[in-house]
C-alpha cells in the first residue's frame, strides 16, 4: 500500500537525478584547491546516497515486498507464470545485464587492485573510484525503475538545456575577457567555462547538444502543423534556437578536436537516422533509381554555397525529397570526410588552412609529431606494455585510479619533454586502453558489450533491425569495422598504439554502413505511433554516440559519465514503452462537439485546425480539466529547479578577495567589477549571464508549463506565472547568496561555505519534491507506523556517511589550498597549520600529508636552534613516512624523503649522523628507482647522495644512467658540471654547463655555475657577466648572489660583496658560509663587532668540523676589538 511517504520518497528520487544533471555540470568551488571535478562528484556521490535511502523508505513504507510496483508489473506480463529465472530477470530489460557486468568487474578489480584504498574511495584528482562509478549506476537503475511518465522525461530535457545555457554563456564570457574570476592559465583562447579544462566543458555540451536539437525539432515541427500554435511553443522554440546557438559557440571557442570530432559523429548519426526514418513515411517504399542518387549528388553540392543546414531544412519543412535525403546526407559526410583528410596532409591546396585560428585545429587532427597528438601517442605507448605487465592485470587489470602509480614503470622517457617531469599520466586519454588499465581484458570485454547493447537496442527501437537478418548484418559490419580498426594500426604501424582511437572509428563506420545498408535493402511501412518518442530516442542515441567517440580522444568526467547514465536510463525507458499512456479516447464519455475524426478537407489551413480542434476534444474527454492545483505545482518544480541553478552560480562568482564587511557591497564588486582578478574596472557580464538564464529560464519554465494544459491559458495565467517564478527564483537567490556572503567575511572560516552550499541544495531538493507530489493524487495514508523506528535511523546514517566521505574530504581540500598559499609566503608555522587543520578532517589522504612534510623540511631548515631544526627534521620524516604508509606506490613519497635526509645530512651535527642520514637518503632514492626506473630526476638526485658521500663513481654511473634515459635534461648536465668541478676538472664542467645552456638558456643555476668556473680559470669578467645574467633570470638565486660576493672580493670592491652576501642570507639565513664570509670582510673593513656578529652565526650554523677554526677566528676577532685603536 502506497502511502503520502511512499510517494514523497518516490519524488525525492525525482529531485535527486534532477539535482545530479545539475550540479555535476554547473558546480565548481573556488575555495577549494582541485575546484571543479572531486568537488563535483562529491556532490553527485551525496545526492546518490540520498537517492538510496530515500528508495529504502520508500520500500519500507510502500510495502514493495508485499505487492509488485506497476513497472514490475508491466515487466513481467509476458514471463511464465513459474516465474522468471534469475538470468531472464537480467536479460529482460536492456543495459541491466551489462551494467551487473560491468558493476562485478569493478568489483573484482578493486579486490585485487595494486591500491584497494584508491581504488575504492578514488584518486585525490580524479576521485572516479568504485563508490563515485556506483553513484553513476545507483542514479542509472533508480532513474529506469522510477520514470513512467512523459512530463518527468520533459522535464530532464529541459533541466539538461537550462543547466547548460550559463556554462555556455560562460564560456563565451572568458573568449571576449569578461571572466570576473581569477584563473592560472589562459581561458580567452580555448575557454574552459565550468569544468576547469577546455576539453571537458565541449565534452559535456555535445551531449546537450543533442537533446536541445531535439526539443526544437519538436516545438518547430508543432509549429509548423499548426498554423495558430500556441504561443508557448513559440517561446520554447525560440530559447531552444537561443540555448543551441550559445552551445556551438562555446563548443567553437573550446578548439577541442576531439568533442568536435565526438559532435560531427553524433550530427551524423542523428541526421541520417532522422532522414532515414522520413524516408520510411511516405507511401513509394520501392528502391532508389538513379534519377534519385544523381538528385541527392546534386543537392548535396547545391546546397554547399547557400548553406547545408538551412537547406536540409527547407526540404523537411516542405516535405520534399525525402526519399533520397538521406543519401545526400551520406554525399555531405563523405565530402567532409575527404575535406578532413586532405586538411591533414601536408602538402595539400588545403595546408594553408591550418595557419587559421579555430578551423586550423581541425587540421592538426593526425599530428602526432608534436603537441598533445605526441603526448597521448606516448601514453598509449606506455599503456601497450602496462597491460601486457602480467596475465593476472591483463585479466582484471590493475584497479580503478590506479593508472597513476601503476604506469611509472612503463612511464616513456620522451614523455618529460610534453608534460611536467613530475607528472605521471593517470589517464590514457583513450577509454579503451583506461578500459583495459582499470578492469583488464575482462572490463574491456564488458564495456564493449555495454556500449554495443546502446548502438543494438538503439537500432532496434529505431526499426533498424525487425529481422534475423538485419540483426546479424549490423553484428558482422560493427564487428568488422571495431576489428578493422584495432588491427590496421598493427598493420601499417608495426604497433597498436593507435588500436584504441581505430576500434571506435572502425565501430562507428561499420554502424554507419549498416544504416545505409539497412536504407537502401529494408524497407519499413509500419511507423512509430509516436514520433515524439522516437525523435528523442534518436536525440539520445546520437548523443551517446558523440561521447562514445569523444572518450577515445579524453577523458571521461563528472558531467558526461552523470549524462551518460541517465541518458542510458531514459533510452531504456523509452525504447520498452514503459511511459504510461493516457487512456484510450474510446474509454471516454461520449460529449457532444466535434468529432476527432481527420475531416476531408481540401483547404490545408482548414485541415489543420480541424486537426487541432480534434486533438483538444480528445484531450477534454480523456483527461478533463487539469487542476489549478497541478499547473501550479509544475511551476513551482521548475522555478525551484532555476533558483538551484541561479543560487549555484552565486555560489561560484561571488567571492571577497578584498575583504569587505558589507554583503551588498561584496555581491555588488562580485557580479558588477572585476576585482577578483585584482581588477577594479567595471564589467557588467557576469550579471549579463545570471539575467539572461534568469529569463530564458522564466520562459521555457512558464511555457513548458501552459503546454501541458489542456486549454490554451490568457494573459492573466501568464503574468501570475511569471510572478511565481520571480518570487520562488529571486526569494532563494536573494536570502541563499546573503547568507553565504556571511561564511565569507574576514573571521569567518572559508571551509563552512561548502558545508553551507551541501545543506542548501539538499534543502532546495526537498522543496523540489513537494510540488512534485503534489502533482499526482495523494494516496490516503500518511505512513507505515511499523516501520517508522528505521526512518530516523537511515537518515541519521546518511548524514553520518555524507560528511565523512564527501564533505569532509571538501573541508579538507579547502584548509590545503589556504596552507599552499601561506607556504608560498614562507609563513610556515602557519601553513603547517592549515595542513594539519586538513589531515584532521580527510586522515587517509597522502597528499596532504606530502606537503605537510615538505613545509616542515621548509621550516627546519629556517630555523635559528640547532635542536629546533632537528625537532622539525624529525616531524618532517614522521609525517612523509606517513604518507608513504598510506600509499607505499607513490614515487613521489619516497623521492620526498631521500631529499629530506639529504637535507638533513647537510647540517648535521657530526660526521656519523651524516654518514647516517646519506645512507638512508640513498635506500629512498634506491626505492624510488625501482618504483620508476625511467625517471631521469630520480637518479640525478640519487647522484647528489652519492656526490654528498664523496663517491664521485657512484655519482657518475647514475648520471650516465640518467643520459642514457633522457639526453635533453638540462639538469643532467648541470649535476654532470657540478661534479666535474667538484673534481677540478674545470674544462669538462664548462662543457656540462654549456651543454646545459643549450638545452636551456634561462637556467640561472647553470650560467652562475659557469660563471664560477670562468672566475676558478681567472676569467673575472666573463664571470662577473655570467653571475649578473643569473641574477637578472632569477633575482633570488643564492649560488649566484654568494659568486658575485667572492668576484668583488676578489675586485676589492669589499661593500658590493657584502652586500651580495647580505642577500644570500635573505634567501638562507642560516647559510654558515655566508655568514663566514661577512666575518672576513667586515674584519677587512675594520668593522669588528659586526664581524663578530656574523662568525658567531656561523659558529652556531656550521657542521662540527668548521667549528674549531670558527672559535679561533672568533678569538682573534676579540682580541682585535680589545686592542688599542690606533690615534688619528
Amino acid at each position: 500500500m502506497r502511502t503520502k511517504l511512499s510517494a514523497f520518497c518516490d519524488k525525492v528520487l525525482e529531485a535527486g537525478w534532477l539535482l545530479a544533471l545539475i550540479v555535476a555540470p554547473l558546480f565548481f568551488n573556488v575555495y577549494s584547491s582541485r575546484v571543479f571535478e572531486p568537488d563535483k562528484l562529491s556532490l553527485v556521490r551525496s545526492i546518490a546516497l540520498v537517492m538510496v535511502v530515500a528508495w529504502l523508505i520508500k520500500v519500507l513504507d510502500g510495502g514493495a515486498w508485499e505487492r509488485r510496483s506497476p513497472s514490475t508489473q508491466e515487466l513481467a506480463a509476458s514471463e511464465q507464470e513459474t516465474g522468471p529465472t534469475l538470468w531472464q530477470r537480467l536479460s529482460s530489460v536492456p543495459l541491466v545485464l551489462p551494467t551487473m557486468l560491468l558493476v562485478a568487474a569493478y568489483l573484482v578489480s578493486t579486490v585485487l587492485s595494486v591500491a584497494p584504498r584508491i581504488s575504492l574511495w578514488g584518486s585525490y584528482m580524479r576521485l572516479q573510484g568504485t563508490y563515485t562509478t556506483f553513484s553513476y549506476i545507483v542514479i542509472f537503475f533508480l532513474m529506469l525503475n522510477t520514470i513512467r511518465r512523459q512530463e518527468q522525461v520533459d522535464r530532464l530535457c529541459n533541466t539538461i538545456i537550462l543547466t547548460s545555457l550559463p556554462i555556455s554563456l560562460y564560456g563565451i564570457l572568458q573568449h571576449y575577457n569578461l571572466d570576473s574570476l581569477p584563473w592560472s592559465g589562459d581561458v580567452t583562447f580555448r575557454v574552459a567555462a565550468n569544468m576547469g579544462n577546455s576539453i571537458f566543458v565541449a565534452a559535456y555540451l555535445i551531449m546537450a547538444l543533442p537533446i536541445t536539437l531535439t526539443k526544437l525539432i519538436e516545438s518547430f515541427s508543432i509549429l509548423l502543423e499548426d498554423e495558430e500554435g500556441a504561443i508557448s511553443h513559440a517561446l520554447l522554440a525560440g530559447c531552444y534556437t537561443f540555448v543551441m546557438s550559445v552551445q556551438a559557440i562555446c563548443i567553437f571557442f573550446t578548439q577541442s578536436r576531439g568533442p568536435w570530432l565526438g559532435l560531427l559523429g553524433g550530427l551524423y548519426v542523428f541526421m541520417l537516422v532522422a532522414l532515414i526514418s522520413l524516408r520510411g513515411r511516405i507511401s513509394d517504399q520501392s528502391g532508389l533509381n538513379a534519377r534519385d542518387a544523381l538528385r541527392a549528388l546534386a543537392f548535396a553540392i547545391i546546397s554547399i554555397p547557400v548553406g547545408i543546414v538551412p537547406a536540409y531544412a527547407l526540404l523537411v519543412a516542405l516535405k520534399r525529397g525525402r526519399r533520397w535525403l538521406w543519401l545526400a546526407w551520406v554525399f555531405h559526410t563523405l565530402l567532409i570526410a575527404v575535406f578532413l583528410i586532405l586538411f591533414n596532409l601536408p602538402s595539400t591546396p588545403l595546408s594553408s588552412l591550418r595557419e587559421l585560428p579555430y578551423v586550423g585545429r581541425l587540421g592538426q587532427v593526425f599530428e602526432l609529431a608534436s603537441g598533445t597528438g605526441k603526448v597521448r601517442v606516448l601514453i598509449w605507448e606506455g599503456v601497450l606494455d602496462l597491460i601486457q605487465g602480467s596475465p593476472l592485470r591483463t585479466i582484471v587489470g590493475y584497479g580503478p585510479e590506479t593508472m597513476h602509480v601503476a604506469y611509472n614503470p612503463y612511464y616513456p622517457p620522451d614523455l618529460a619533454h610534453y608534460e611536467a617531469r613530475n607528472a605521471s599520466p593517470d589517464r590514457s586519454h583513450n577509454e579503451t586502453f583506461d578500459a583495459l588499465v582499470i578492469t583488464g581484458a575482462m572490463g574491456f570485454v564488458i564495456y564493449m558489450f555495454l556500449f554495443g547493447s546502446i548502438f543494438y537496442f538503439g537500432l532496434k527501437w529505431l526499426g533498424f533491425m525487425e529481422t534475423r537478418r538485419q540483426r546479424n548484418l549490423f553484428l558482422f559490419l560493427s564487428i568488422a569495422g571495431a576489428a578493422v580498426g584495432v588491427f590496421l594500426p598493427r598493420l601499417v604501424e608495426g604497433t597498436f598504439r593507435l588500436s584504441g582511437v581505430g576500434l571506435p572509428v572502425g565501430f562507428i563506420a561499420g554502424t554507419s554502413l549498416y544504416l545505409m545498408l539497412s536504407a537502401a535493402l529494408f524497407y519499413r511501412t509500419e511507423q512509430a505511433t509516436d514520433p515524439k518518442k522516437q525523435l528523442l530516442v534518436i536525440g539520445l542515441f546520437s548523443a551517446m554516440v558523440a561521447h562514445f567517440i569523444e572518450i577515445h580522444f579524453g577523458i571521461a568526467i563528472a558531467s558526461t559519465r552523470v549524462h551518460f547514465w541517465a541518458y542510458a536510463a531514459v533510452f531504456v525507458v523509452l525504447g520498452l514503452n514503459l511511459i504510461r499512456e493516457e487512456p484510450a479516447v474510446a474509454a471516454a464519455p461520449t460529449e457532444p462537439g466535434p468529432s476527432p475524426a481527420r475531416p476531408k478537407l481540401r483547404d490545408k489551413r482548414a485541415r489543420r485546425r480541424a486537426r487541432k480542434k480534434a486533438r483538444q476534444v480528445t484531450l477534454a474527454k480523456t483527461q478533463g480539466p487539469r487542476p489549478h492545483r497541478s499547473l501550479t505545482s509544475k511551476l513551482l518544480t521548475g522555478s525551484l529547479l532555476m533558483a538551484v541553478i541561479l543560487f549555484t552560480l552565486g555560489f561560484e562568482f561571488v567571492s571577497n578577495p578584498t575583504g569587505e564587511m558589507d554583503s551588498l557591497r561584496i555581491i555588488q564588486l562580485s557580479l558588477t567589477t572585476m576585482t577578483a582578478r585584482g581588477d577594479p574596472r567595471t564589467s557588467y557580464g557576469t550579471l549579463w549571464l545570471l539575467f539572461l538564464t534568469w529569463l530564458v529560464g522564466a520562459l521555457v519554465v512558464s511555457a513548458d508549463v501552459e503546454r501541458s494544459a489542456s486549454s490554451r491559458q490568457q494573459a492573466g495565467w501568464w503574468l501570475s506565472a511569471l510572478g511565481i517564478y520571480a518570487a520562488v527564483t529571486l526569494t532563494v537567490f536573494v536570502f541563499g547568496i546573503a547568507m553565504y556572503t556571511s561564511l565569507i567575511k574576514p573571521g569567518a572560516d572559508i571551509a563552512n561555505t561548502i558545508t553551507f552550499y551541501y545543506a542548501a541544495v539538499g534543502f532546495l531538493g526537498l522543496l523540489v519534491a513537494l510540488p512534485l507530489t503534489l502533482e499526482e493524487p495523494l494516496p490516503q495514508g500518511l505512513l507505515r507506523t511499523a516501520n517508522v523506528w528505521a526512518y530516523p535511523i537511515l537518515i541519521a546514517l546518511v548524514a553520518v556517511v555524507v560528511f565523512a566521505t564527501n564533505v569532509s574530504m571538501v573541508k579538507a581540500d579547502i584548509y590545503y589550498k589556504q596552507g599552499l598559499k601561506l607556504e608560498e609566503g614562507q609563513l610556515w608555522d602557519n601553513a603547517i597549520q592549515r595542513y594539519n587543520a586538513a589531515i584532521s578532517v580527510a586522515p587517509d589522504q597522502d597528499y596532504y600529508y606530502l606537503f605537510l612534510g615538505r613545509a616542515m623540511m621548509s621550516k627546519a631548515a629556517s630555523a635559528g636552534d640547532a635542536a629546533e631544526r632537528v625537532r622539525w627534521f624529525e616531524e618532517s620524516f614522521l609525517t612523509l613516512d606517513q604518507a608513504r604508509q598510506l600509499n607505499p606506490l607513490n614515487t613521489d613519497h619516497y623521492a620526498n624523503l631521500g631529499r629530506l635526509h639529504r637535507n638533513w645530512a647537510d647540517v648535521a651535527g657530526s660526521a656519523e649522523e651524516r654518514a647516517e642520514k646519506l645512507n638512508a637518503a640513498h635506500r629512498y632514492y634506491e626505492q624510488a628507482a625501482n618504483l620508476s626506473p625511467n625517471n631521469a630526476q630520480i637518479f640525478n638526485e640519487w647522484a647528489l647522495v652519492y656526490m654528498s658521500r664523496g663517491d664521485t663513481d657512484g655519482a657518475l654511473e647514475k648520471l650516465e644512467y640518467s643520459l642514457s634515459l633522457d639526453q635533453e635534461f638540462d639538469s643532467t648536465y648541470l649535476i654532470l658540471g657540478n661534479l666535474y668541478a667538484l673534481q677540478g676538472e674545470f674544462e669538462q664542467a664548462s662543457d656540462a654547463y654549456e651543454r646545459a645552456l643549450a638545452l636551456e638558456p634561462n637556467n640561472a643555476e647553470a650560467l652562475s655555475s659557469l660563471g664560477y668556473i670562468y672566475y676558478q680559470q681567472g676569467n673575472i669578467t666573463d664571470a662577473l657577466a655570467s653571475n649578473l645574467e643569473a641574477i637578472r633570470i632569477d633575482p633570488y638565486l643564492a649560488k649566484a648572489h654568494s659568486t658575485l660576493g667572492l668576484i668583488y672580493f676578489h675586485m676589492g670592491q669589499f661593500e658590493q660583496a657584502v652586500e651580495e652576501n647580505l642577500k644570500v642570507l635573505q634567501v638562507f639565513p642560516n647559510d654558515f658560509i655566508s655568514h663566514r664570509n661577512l666575518t672576513l670582510l667586515y674584519q677587512q673593513l675594520g668593522r669588528i663587532d659586526e664581524a663578530i656578529g656574523h662568525a658567531q652565526a656561523a659558529l652556531e650554523f656550521a657542521p662540527q668540523a668548521e667549528r674549531d677554526s670558527l672559535q679561533a677566528l672568533i678569538d682573534q676577532l676579540e682580541l682585535q676589538r680589545q686592542a688599542p685603536q690606533p690615534q688619528q
